[in-house]
């Protein structure tokens, strides 16, 4: 077995570490630069896991609440970077999918 039979599938997990160190930064540019709004995004109404709750909030508000309003050149390279992030791993697993079925 050769390590490039799964060389999409490993591209496609480090672009999803690359999201997820973004998106930590983008937590920490909210909660320091939007302390009001930080509160109202850690609200957590349904009892559900606080960090589970505190990235929906965040990402709903990114797509069509008050962060969605904002000028902020973090969260306006963060929304970009976001959905290449996300295309690419979609690529890139349909590609790992692709190869495994005509091995």
């Amino acid at each position: 077995m050769s390590i490039l039979n799964y060389l999409p599938l490993l591209i496609a997990s480090v672009l999803l570490f690359f999201r997820v160190y973004h998106f930590k930064r983008l937590q920490t540019h909210i909660k320091e630069t939007y302390p009001n709004e930080w509160d109202k995004l850690c609200a957590n109404k349904m009892g559900m896991n606080e960090s589970t709750a505190k990235e929906a909030n965040i990402e709903e508000s990114i797509k069509s609440g008050f962060l969605s309003q904002q000028q902020d050149s973090l969260i306006v390279n963060f929304q970009r970077k976001d959905k290449n992030f996300i295309t690419a791993m979609a690529i890139f697993c349909i590609l790992q999918m692709v190869m495994a079925f005509f091995k």
